[in-house]
């Protein structure tokens, strides 16, 4: 963990009081993905499961839809670089790159998504139901999880459940970062997810939404709050959107016939 944080000298302010101290703060780092030797884009974030962030981004942008439409993966840690080779020719539509949009995101998240488009996937109709309680509980295992946010409070942390079988947790200086190293371990490891919840530890926005959309995710929970946009989506998607979650309280947004 030491490679993720950094010791820097500070001066302490508490009341009438300074004094001069050292604290702990997070690494941010560049990453640049090349996608069959194209520079795609560049992300800043944590220097930790860089492939998975780079096969997960793709995914979540549509550049590759599983597994098999990748031939290689290959990172090189010390430069941030990941090269992707896919096994089709990358389309990369002219529109995407004028209309680019800096996301509301941490660390300026990036995508390719055309915002308020029409969503254009399947509707996610999944049957599984949860309790609350299994919220309340996945809630404090976020809180718990999250060993670099107690350390630093500068991160944001994602998690992933099958039922009540706790499956992953990545953590980012960004939310949509820690959501696509999670999505990209997934594709690297077949695991669908289909009958899976997503915990978030940020405020859920529309690419939020739209990543587990893609995902195929039927619950997605989070601390923080929704947007409008998100919550349209979430309702014409079909996904179960719960935020605020915290405690014992939780509100659900739509879809609610999934949280028992």
């Amino acid at each position: 963990m030491d490679e993720l944080i950094e010791t820097v000298d500070i001066v302490r302010i508490s009341g009438d009081e300074t004094k001069n101290q050292q604290d702990v703060i997070i690494k941010e780092t560049p990453l640049t993905l090349f996608v069959n030797n194209h520079e795609l884009v560049t992300l800043l974030c944590l220097p930790q499961y860089q492939a998975n962030l780079g096969v997960g981004f793709l995914f979540s942008e549509g550049f590759l839809s599983d597994k098999d439409d990748i031939e290689s993966v290959n990172v090189n840690r010390n430069r941030g670089i990941v090269w992707v080779q896919l096994k089709n020719q990358l389309r990369i539509n002219e529109n995407f790159q004028k209309s680019r949009a800096v996301t509301s995101g941490c660390a300026r998240g990036l995508t390719f998504y055309q915002l308020f488009e029409k969503w254009e996937g399947e509707f996610i109709s999944t049957g599984m139901t949860i309790s609350h309680n299994y919220i309340v509980d996945a809630v404090a295992d976020l809180n718990q999880r999250s060993l670099l946010f107690r350390q630093t409070g500068g991160t944001h942390s994602a998690l992933l459940y099958q039922q009540n079988e706790f499956l992953l947790e990545r953590e980012d200086i960004g939310r949509h970062n820690a959501i696509d190293k999670i999505i990209g371990e997934c594709i690297l490891k077949r695991i669908s997810g289909e009958d899976k919840i997503m915990m978030s530890s940020g405020r859920i926005s529309s690419e939020i939404l739209l990543k587990a959309a893609r995902f195929k995710i039927p619950i997605l929970v989070s601390r923080g709050a929704p947007t409008s946009a998100s919550l349209k989506l979430a309702e014409e998607i079909g996904i179960t959107l719960v935020g605020f979650a915290r405690g014992k309280k939780m509100n659900v947004y739509c879809n609610s016939w999934r949280i028992q």
